[in-house]
């Protein structure tokens, strides 16, 4: 499932874990607690592999030291979202139901939301000579089946740079890595609900930068879904201690998993007790981080917007951010 080099690039994140921010490359990050990987997505329920969970004081941004492994990656991603992932994950995180991951990844209506709200963004913008913008070659990177590229009369090439070997939906073409993406010429970029998952999410937006022509539009959208307010009490030695012993008992860990989730949905802070915990989403952006690393890669803002997509399941659903940027 990954290349090579993905593998040596994760192998050499765990070499040289260094304090330095992985998004804008300071040297302003602090723990701000400790964190426990996800049963499921570990080798054995009861290892006792744990994270950090640090924040950036340059850029903001909020994210999970400690890579998951090659294999837990795979275990992660492998057949994402069908009905053994979600029996997988139920085993350890009983809530996680099969309606929950059917909105999650198979739900047309947030589909149809989360396009029509980039059509409706894209139609708004404005080039610098007063025109409207019209797009003509797009790439969506790790856009799936590139389902969720817009419909717009003025496109006249779709592609999706995917590595899960998914096929792409109709009149979509399939590109496998960034050199094929810069032969394919776009003037689009869409990167949506991706850096959130990613090791190095600066070097995605890097390679998008490479192969975007002058003049060229890129798309940045994320889930506001990072922990805003966490108790110092999470990083202290005890907290590191208490975490490590709840990995020792998977029940437990689901009890404090349970009481982490509810807690922070509806009193905005964990609680004593629960458990932080590094899952899928390991890095944590908001509009400040997006805009101020984007912009010195030589890209200008050219509007911004928050919704909301419905997911079926109200307790799931998150606010997002979407940034078009245009190279400079």
């Amino acid at each position: 499932m990954f290349t090579n080099a993905q593998i040596q690039a994760r192998e050499l994140i765990l070499q040289n874990n260094e304090k330095r921010c992985r998004w804008c490359s300071s040297a302003t990050t602090t723990v701000v607690a400790s964190a426990a990987k996800a049963r499921w997505v570990v080798a054995s329920p009861k290892t006792r592999e744990t994270s950090q969970l640090v924040s950036c004081f340059n850029c903001g941004v909020k994210y999970f030291t400690e890579p998951f492994s090659a294999k837990g990656f795979e275990r992660m991603y492998s057949g994402y979202r069908d009905a053994k992932y979600q029996r997988r994950r139920h085993k350890y995180e009983p809530w996680y139901s099969k309606k929950i991951n059917d909105a999650i990844g198979h739900s047309t209506e947030v589909l149809e939301v989360r396009r029509l709200h980039l059509e409706d963004l894209l139609n708004s913008a404005i080039n610098p000579d007063g025109s409207k913008v019209s797009l003509k070659r797009v790439l969506d990177v790790g856009g799936d089946e590139g389902q969720f590229i817009p419909k717009l009369e003025s496109i006249t090439a779709k592609a999706v740079l995917e590595i899960s070997g998914i096929k792409p939906v109709v009149g979509v073409e399939a590109i496998n890595s960034w050199g094929d993406a810069g032969e394919f010429k776009p003037d689009f970029i869409m990167i949506c609900h991706v850096l959130e998952h990613l090791e190095n999410p600066l070097e995605t937006v890097e390679n998008a930068s490479k192969i975007l022509s002058t003049g060229g539009l890129l798309y940045i959208e994320i889930p506001l879904d990072g922990p805003s307010r966490i108790p110092k009490l999470f990083s202290s030695k005890f907290y590191n201690q208490y975490t490590k012993f709840l990995c020792r008992f998977p029940l437990l860990f689901i009890c404090a998993d349970l009481v982490g989730l509810v807690s922070r949905k509806f009193l905005g802070l964990p609680i004593w007790g629960s458990v932080i915990k590094q899952s899928e989403h390991i890095n944590f952006f908001n509009e400040i981080s997006i805009t101020q690393v984007i912009e010195a890669m030589g890209f200008s803002q050219i509007i911004d917007s928050r919704y909301k997509p419905s997911s079926g399941v109200p307790v799931l659903d998150v606010s997002a951010l979407g940034v078009l940027f245009r190279r400079n």
